[in-house]
């Protein structure tokens, strides 16, 4: 692993759901590395070679960011239910150190994302087959050309709050174009439950600072829309959306509803 130019120390992520990562490369793209003391807990790292290339910490940072949220994001995208390891928390990157000179780096703010997280000679490499025959590792690597995958595995690794959804939402619309209603008919997904959702991720009253919009005189909807809803209802768009576009198969648990939100058995 030391041939990689920097690592992130990786937070967020639970213990054992850390080990299982170190333990296989999830992707071509990244990597997660642990270390082992014998006198106090593991470390945990997140790396990559797309990152080799770089100099500037903003760019390393800006970089790694959008690698790491697009593998959180197919990972969020793979559960429909709010109670998984990856539904319940999201990975920070902190500490960037340089393994080639062999020192710490600055914090900066990262730099923002570029179109392309990439190096042409890393996606040049060949790739094994392990990372075309899963859903997490193909969608990975539809996201090297595809700008509408790209895109929502990113939006898909942030904070699903209702103003994130709704920009989920509006991805899928532009590049859906009039497949749109279509697409939410295909999902299982009514008129009516697709008005509620945006009626109260619109709406100030329903979902005060969370709202896309500021106070109006626009009616909230009756029952407004349970987060965990919301997020349910938009995962299975964009679940339909990249089958019938891009042919990727999700496997389909049995959702159901408790007390505690919504869980699923497989």
């Amino acid at each position: 692993m030391t041939g990689y130019h920097y690592r992130f120390a990786i937070r967020g992520y639970s213990l054992p759901l850390l080990y299982e990562l170190s333990a296989y490369n999830p992707s071509p793209d990244l990597a997660f590395m642990n270390e082992e003391y014998d006198d106090g807990a593991p470390h945990f790292y997140f790396t990559s070679a797309h990152l080799d290339e770089l100099s500037e910490p903003a760019q390393v940072w800006g970089r790694a960011t959008q690698l790491l949220d697009m593998f959180h994001g197919i990972h969020v995208l793979a559960t429909l239910a709010i109670n998984s390891p990856f539904s319940t928390a999201r990975p920070v990157l902190h500490s960037l150190y340089d393994l080639w000179e062999g020192k710490s780096r600055e914090p900066v703010a990262p730099e923002i994302p570029t179109p392309l997280p990439y190096t042409a000679a890393v996606l040049c490499e060949p790739i094994h087959a392990v990372y075309q025959s899963g859903t997490m590792g193909r969608t990975l690597l539809l996201a090297r050309t595809e700008p509408d995958v790209r895109t929502l595995l990113t939006q898909l690794g942030q904070e699903l709050d209702l103003r994130t959804l709704y920009a989920i939402v509006d991805t899928l619309r532009y590049y859906d174009g009039t497949d749109f209603d279509e697409r939410l008919t295909r999902a299982g997904i009514s008129t009516k439950q697709y008005k509620r959702f945006t009626r109260t991720a619109d709406n100030f009253t329903a979902s005060g600072l969370l709202a896309r919009h500021g106070p109006s005189n626009n009616e909230p909807p009756a029952k407004p829309m349970p987060l965990s809803e919301a997020q349910y209802l938009v995962k299975r768009l964009t679940r339909q959306y990249l089958t019938d576009r891009h042919g990727i198969q999700f496997l389909e648990p049995v959702v159901y509803k408790s007390t505690g939100g919504l869980l699923e058995d497989f």
